[in-house]
């Protein structure tokens, strides 16, 4: 039993849902106040290359079809997390980044560090504001040193290219109010008790499913269940059944997110009851 559930995956778009913890309604575009960049500076993919510490966020860039954009004409400025930032990621999530099938979730994260136009911090101080490509509004705080975007440090700022520029931030951007893919794996690696380690999951997924966000609340649910599964040992035979069952159907394509969030919810409900203490 315990071998099957380790060959277990999470929903190919689990970890975007969760790492951001929302649902676009659609792309839209980006006005910023333009600031002008050097011509006869290095493009954005020099600079980053010639650090040698984002090599990560070039791989990405290179795996999602958007690494033109590095050397192209157009101009964009990037948020960009240094290789240290993804190395503290769970191992799930960096896993799934690069997955085939995950390809158009990574597209969707990339535009979130990606602003149309070139944009200092000066600029960005006066705006208060920004929105990015992938359509979140990502605020800007002056009150450090460098300056935060969306709670995350900036450690270099207003590294000019000939076709952008280049923000280096401390963390991956989470939009505001996201619970985070590594929330749920803290908990599921930290606690051992079901009911503490599911009741933690519902109370995340539930006001984001409440809010119309029923993917992200699956992909909460779908990390919760399957922790329980892989981590905790002499589970009763049926809970364990219904919380294999449930993420067998978070996998499936043709369910819509809404029917997934509840199937997962009421084999964690199921799970709950049969393994909570009495008197």
């Amino acid at each position: 039993m315990k071998s099957l559930t380790r060959a277990l995956s999470l929903h190919p778009v689990a970890w975007s849902y969760a790492l951001l913890g929302i649902l676009l309604l659609g792309i839209f575009h980006t006005t910023t106040a333009a600031q002008s960049a050097d011509p006869n500076a290095s493009t954005v993919e020099d600079l980053l290359r010639e650090s040698g510490e984002f090599t990560t966020f070039i791989d990405l860039l290179e795996l999602a079809g958007m690494s033109d954009m590095l050397d192209g004409s157009d101009r964009y400025t990037y948020l960009v997390p240094n290789d240290q930032a993804f190395a503290a990621l769970g191992k799930e999530t960096r896993k799934m980044m690069r997955e085939r099938q995950n390809r158009d979730t990574l597209r969707q994260w990339l535009e979130l560090h990606t602003i149309r136009g070139v944009i200092n911090t000066e600029a960005l101080a006066k705006k208060g504001e920004i929105r990015s490509m992938h359509g979140d509004m990502l605020a800007y705080d002056s009150s450090s040193k460098s300056g935060m975007i969306n709670g995350v440090e900036i450690m270099r700022a207003d590294l000019s290219a000939s076709n952008g520029m280049i923000h280096e931030i401390a963390n991956l951007l989470p939009p505001r109010g996201v619970v985070r893919l590594q929330t749920i794996e803290e908990t599921v690696d930290l606690m051992a008790d079901v009911p503490t380690i599911l009741n933690r999951a519902i109370s995340l997924g539930a006001p984001i499913y409440n809010n119309g966000n029923h993917a992200a609340c699956t992909a909460i649910y779908e990390v919760a269940a399957l922790g329980v599964l892989n981590r905790v040992n002499d589970l009763p035979r049926e809970v364990w059944a219904k919380l294999y069952h449930a993420i067998e159907v978070a996998k499936d394509p043709a369910i819509g997110p809404s029917q997934k969030a509840w199937t997962l919810r009421r084999a964690m409900d199921a799970a709950i009851a049969a393994t909570s203490k009495t008197g």
